[in-house]
């Protein structure tokens, strides 16, 4: 039962690196907007802010959600170990499939930036 408990600690503990990234993003975002306001870094804060909105929603589902998965998984593990194959396994891979969605999401909006940014390159904003 410790290495349940053990994986989704670090699960919620990755979760907090998450919301902190998001936050930090989102403050960053708020200053190159309000504070530098140059079109450069003004363009910069919408996908910034997008992603760190993104970064910080997973991160908090899965930090609350954590504790009721610990529980479940051990409750499985103790009442009927035979469901682990039938619901954890399957939960579990449609987790790990939507990081790879977020991943690609994520990667995607650094493309369009990158590239919006090489094709118009006298377009600031």
């Amino acid at each position: 039962m410790k290495s349940i408990s053990d994986y989704f600690n670090a699960e919620k503990f990755e979760s907090l690196f998450f919301v902190g990234v998001g936050i930090i993003s989102i403050a960053l975002g708020i200053y190159f907007w309000f504070i530098i306001k140059e079109p450069f870094y003004k363009g910069v804060t919408i996908p910034l802010i997008l992603v760190a909105l993104i970064q910080f929603s997973v991160g908090l589902t899965v930090y609350f959600r954590s504790q009721k998965d610990i529980l479940m998984v051990e409750n499985l593990i103790k009442k009927e170990p035979f469901k682990i194959q039938i619901e954890e396994i399957p939960r579990m891979n449609v987790v790990m499939k939507n990081f790879v969605i977020y991943r690609y999401v994520e990667i995607a909006l650094m493309l369009c930036g990158l590239i919006l940014f090489l094709v118009f390159p006298s377009q600031t904003f």
